[in-house]
């Protein structure tokens, strides 16, 4: 677990000093096992997008969900909320900070301990 946990977090500091993202598809669709038994380690994810930031073709929040949700990503991460705003940026949380909030509470809500 140990090095699995730093290798995402050098993936992570490339992509944060690179300036762009690189990111391996192959180490994003692993399902890490524990060393000892046990059921695989998926994360839940949460994912809100903007429809400011929408690819081309993409004009609704609707639309950018679907098509998160049929595009080669998708099957990526255990996705268990995903949602798009028609307001607010690339900074969400300043710009529509209740929509943010909102999302963040439906991801984690029922996954307390």
């Amino acid at each position: 677990m140990g090095e699995q946990l730093a290798e995402l977090g050098a993936l992570q500091w490339v992509e944060a000093a690179g300036g762009a993202r690189v990111l391996d598809p192959g180490l994003v669709k692993a399902v890490y096992r524990p060393l000892v038994g046990g059921d695989p380690l998926v994360a839940p994810v949460g994912l809100t997008f903007v429809t400011y930031e929408n690819p081309p073709g993409i004009h609704t929040a609707a639309e950018r969900v679907q098509a998160f949700r049929t595009g080669p990503q998708g099957e990526w991460f255990n996705h268990v909320n995903v949602n798009a705003h028609d307001h607010g940026g690339h900074f969400i949380p300043w710009e529509n900070p209740d929509a943010w909030v909102n999302d963040l509470r439906r991801t984690f809500r029922g996954r307390r301990p």
